[in-house]
């Protein structure tokens, strides 16, 4: 067994130690040992909604101790009375670390928001920590440890009669699409329709104009022929079927809902994420540098049939508006490329499907249609998750 020299102590507070993990959005600073030897990171984020506090050595240091305290105020610290914090009142601490058969080069703890009076750690902007560490090491490779040093994760200068550092963590909300966050909000406006769970959408065909989507649309939730949702850019994925201009009845469907083949009867589901990315990546007038005319409504028109109903009409066929055939393959070549899995973000487009039947649950009354909506039409669609964050 390797020997310390270092002299042993008993345990005082309760630890909370979690197993060790990797982060994906983690925020890290320096150990810095004896003032100024960089022994090792620390590193905090947000896990299950917890404040977790990751210790790791670099190079030959390991640990002997550590103590920690977080909290939102420093103020609530314990300290002496010259503002030095007192290390041994911290509540998470661990010692007689070092000398084993194995070095312990990593700790992480975990501090839940419950324990501050928090709902959840977001609910500060910035979190304070103070990450004392006693870092040893074997100096001479005589297998006895004989270097100690103190060391803090690096940040402000506490004050007092000591050297402590207190970090500084700043935490936010990282915003992403929330596609079973969408399924639900576009039930519950199904479940208050006065038509079964169907939404009435009004059609109007641009007449295969090069600066227009194939259709524009407005979606109206209560019934009084008065959209919610307006003047919104819409495209046929279905060539199966045909329909005109006027008022349907439809179930609104997210192009992300699992069941979507079934409940409107898509051919290619599983193309949907493609044609997400050609709308959200693409826009009529847009061009693409290959010296073909900028993209048009017949384009993009063009490539969801091609990627949701697997044809791809002649240029100008079914009133579709002049169309390049290289600025489709273009799109569909980008697409099979970097959209595979593709999710909007929250500042960005979703396909919504519409399905037109009949006012009454019976049967499907005209061709399928999809929708480009703003994910920022419905609430909730974008959802946020507190993590910390680099300033």
């Amino acid at each position: 067994m390797r020997k310390s020299i270092f002299a042993l102590a008993a345990v005082g507070a309760l630890l909370l130690v979690a197993p060790t993990v990797t982060f994906a959005d983690e925020n890290c600073v320096d150990l810095i040992a004896g003032q100024n030897i960089d022994a090792g990171d620390v590193c905090t984020a947000i896990v299950d909604g917890n404040l977790c506090v990751t210790y790791t050595t670099v190079g030959d240091w390991e640990f002997d101790e550590y103590h920690l305290w977080a909290g939102s105020d420093l103020a609530d610290m314990p300290q002496n009375k010259f503002g030095s914090p007192k290390l041994g009142r911290f509540p998470y601490k661990e010692i007689n670390l070092s000398g084993g058969e194995t070095p312990v080069t990593t700790r992480t703890v975990c501090v839940t928001p419950e324990e501050l009076d928090l709902d959840e750690w977001c609910d500060l902007s910035e979190a304070k920590v103070v990450a004392h560490a006693v870092v040893a090491r074997d100096s001479d490779k005589d297998g006895i440890l004989d270097t100690s040093e103190t060391g803090f994760g690096d940040g402000d200068d506490l004050g007092g009669n000591s050297w402590a550092l207190g970090m500084n963590v700043p935490l936010c909300y990282e915003f992403s699409f929330d596609g079973p966050g969408l399924d639900a909000e576009l039930a519950d406006i199904a479940a208050g329709l006065p038509y079964e769970g169907v939404v009435e959408i009004q059609v109007s065909h641009q007449g295969g104009n090069a600066n227009q989507p194939y259709f524009r649309g407005q979606i109206d939730f209560d019934g009084d022929h008065v959209g919610e949702l307006t003047n919104l850019p819409t495209y046929c994925v279905d060539l199966a079927n045909t329909i005109g201009g006027g008022w349907y009845c439809a179930l609104m469907i997210s192009s992300y809902n699992p069941n979507v083949g079934d409940l409107a009867g898509i051919v290619n589901e599983q193309n949907l994420d493609l044609a997400n990315y050609v709308l959200n990546n693409y826009a009529i007038g847009d061009d693409l540098g290959n010296g073909e005319p900028a993209v048009t409504g017949g384009d993009i028109q063009r490539t969801m049939w091609a990627l949701v109903f697997g044809e791809l009409p002649n240029p100008g066929q079914y009133a579709s508006g002049p169309s390049s055939t290289v600025n489709v393959n273009a799109m569909m070549g980008a697409a099979a490329m970097s959209g595979e899995g593709y999710e909007p973000s929250c500042d960005g487009k979703v396909a919504v499907v519409l399905y037109p039947v009949a006012c009454t649950p019976e049967g499907i009354v005209a061709q399928a249609l999809i929708a480009q909506a703003l994910v920022t039409d419905f609430e909730a669609a974008c959802s946020g998750v507190c993590t910390t964050c680099c300033e």
